[in-house]
């Protein structure tokens, strides 16, 4: 498991979800980052499970194009909510830093 590999890439996911477009467009972006995961990639069964479920919800249709395509407004805003969710409880599962090869920065700007 490389939990900075896994948490770098649902951070660029996040961020693929937060520029302009409509929703559906930004989440077929994100999911494109997900492809490069597996659920092994994660630190537990809790994430790997959500992880996992979250990969079949972007996929159950084929494709990730058509999968969210034919997503409702409401079935794509909390899958791009689960996406966060998921990034930020992995973020947040190693405050000690011993999964990370870079020491945490001193909270504030920096």
């Amino acid at each position: 498991m490389d939990l900075d590999y896994a948490e770098k890439i649902l951070f660029q996911a996040v961020l693929a979800l937060v520029g302009e477009g409509i929703l559906r467009s930004r989440l077929r972006a994100a999911a494109e980052y997900l492809r490069r995961l597996k659920a092994e990639d994660f630190p537990d069964d809790g994430l790997r499970a959500r992880f996992s479920e979250l990969g079949r919800k972007l996929t159950e249709k084929g494709s990730i194009q058509e999968s969210v395509l034919a997503m409702s407004e409401l079935e794509a805003s909390q899958v791009a909510e689960e996406i966060v969710s998921i990034y930020a409880d992995l973020a947040n599962r190693d405050p000690l830093n011993l999964y990370h090869s870079t020491p945490a920065k001193e909270p504030g700007f920096h």
